[in-house]
């Protein structure tokens, strides 16, 4: 009876154990899907304050309890170190993201702020267009003031298309609107004092002259800062970039290697045993009961 009760009370643990398991990977699953959520978003690539926040204290939750877990329980080597391999590459870039946080809202800044100065300038634009109009200004420079609002409205683009995420994101000025930037002060710098290769003669108006200076300024001080901002940051975008797709890349990995945590078996001869021996306990009282009825009647 002593055995049977002390190997029933295994079991009892062995299960309990067992549903402890079940609980503690099914934290690790949620942990890891939300991990998975906010990597696949955009989010992160769009400096917002709480997606770090919400991805740092993801990762954190999953380090502590994956440590705790794997100090707790016993399983193969084979299958722990599954789990960790996948997990370790997972943290190491991602505590690379988490570094990134300030220079990516940093970019936020300087992106949010170009694109709402693009809109300036085209204000500024139409009412060069429209002075120029109203000054009887010959066709061709008409045409060339119409022409800088078609190279804006193509930088424009090119600042937007920092959010694009590829790991080829380095740029060099000559694929990040230097050739657009380069032509937009040939053609303002030819309405001050002429260009014969663009064909664009020196425009004499003080006030539409005074117009144009002040466009350039406005387009150096701007623009042109905010794209050279965005240039310095481009090794950084390379490397946030690498590591939100090797996050991705191994997240499925790590579903799968925690999924083999739950195939964690009761010890089935540890069962049988139990069985057994209570089989052997009733055996032995069915006998002592039968041989006391006996025992009663030869009396």
């Amino acid at each position: 009876l002593c055995l049977a009760v002390i190997g029933l009370a295994y079991v009892f643990n062995d299960v309990m154990e067992q549903k402890q398991i079940a609980k503690q990977v099914g934290d690790l699953q949620m942990i890891e899907n939300r991990i998975q959520t906010i990597i696949s978003s955009k989010k992160l690539t769009y400096g917002e304050k709480k997606a770090f926040s919400e991805f740092e204290n993801n990762v954190n939750t999953f380090n502590k309890q994956w440590f705790e877990f794997k100090g707790k329980y016993h399983y193969s080597t084979k299958t722990i170190k599954e789990v960790d391999e996948v997990w370790q590459r997972i943290n190491a870039n991602a505590q690379i993201i988490v570094a990134k946080k300030k220079e990516l809202m940093t970019l936020k800044t300087v992106v949010d702020k170009a694109l709402v100065n693009f809109k300036v300038i085209y204000k500024i634009n139409d009412g060069l267009v429209n002075l120029l109009l109203g000054n009887n200004i010959n066709s061709h420079q008409l045409a060339m003031a119409k022409e800088l609002a078609v190279l804006f409205i193509d930088e424009e683009s090119e600042f937007a298309s920092v959010y694009i995420e590829d790991v080829n994101v380095v740029r060099s000025e000559d694929d990040f609107g230097f050739g657009n930037l380069h032509t937009i002060r040939i053609i303002l710098n030819g309405f001050l004092s002429g260009e014969s290769n663009l064909g664009i003669k020196k425009i004499e108006d003080v006030k539409i002259r005074e117009m144009i200076k002040n466009y350039m300024t406005l387009v150096d001080k701007t623009i042109n800062s905010d794209r050279n901002t965005i240039l310095s940051m481009s090794p950084m975008l390379f490397q946030f970039f690498q590591a939100k797709n090797t996050i991705y890349r191994d997240s499925p990995q790590l579903k799968s290697a925690l999924s083999k945590l739950n195939n964690h078996q009761l010890n089935k001869g540890l069962i049988v045993f139990v069985i057994c021996i209570w089989l052997v306990f009733f055996a032995c009282m069915f006998g002592f009961l039968r041989a006391l009825t006996s025992s009663e009647e030869f009396l």
